[in-house]
């Protein structure tokens, strides 16, 4: 028999995420020796905190018996792996360190970030299917956050350069 999984699975993956991108960006603060990186990476981490609340919220409103809701949108065991393997090990890995010494340095730091913003929008995008309606709407406002993120990532990668 093929496994079912529910809402509350992706929104754990969901807090996940953002667990993991608070992490990211609160340890690029503490490294940052300029104060506006410092500051803008410090706002992107109480971001990612938001994100992981509104989550939490979500799923406290996911009936226990949701099991049904995604098996019928054609769920799979490889689906969820696949969602899964993209928050493990692409969204904000864990343990990664990165130095802001030079220039070069925080041009790294910005090309990852803005390539794991770009991450978590697509797995966003892949799990609204599997979403109940009425989560949908956070859903894309999370999405649009996440968009304004990519942007004032890249906007800021411009003073860089």
């Amino acid at each position: 028999m093929e496994n079912t999984y529910s809402s509350r699975e992706i929104l754990n993956i969901a807090v996940k995420i953002e667990e993991n991108g608070y992490d990211f960006y609160e340890d690029l603060s503490k490294t940052a020796k300029d104060e506006k990186l410092k500051i803008l990476f410090h706002e992107l981490a109480d971001m990612e905190t938001s994100h992981r609340k509104t989550f939490i919220a979500m799923l406290n409103n996911v009936p226990d018996d949701d099991f049904e809701t995604l098996s019928s949108y054609g769920f799979s065991d490889e689906t969820f792996q696949y969602l899964n393997a993209i928050a493990d090990s692409k969204i904000f890995k864990k343990g990664e360190k990165y130095g802001l010494d030079t220039n070069e340095d925080i041009l790294t730091a910005f090309a990852i970030a803005i390539g794991l913003e770009k991450d978590s929008i697509i797995f966003y995008y892949e799990v609204m299917a599997y979403i109940s309606e009425k989560h949908k709407t956070t859903l894309q406002n999370i999405l649009s956050e996440e968009k304004q993120h990519l942007i004032t990532l890249s906007k800021k990668r411009q003073e860089y350069l």
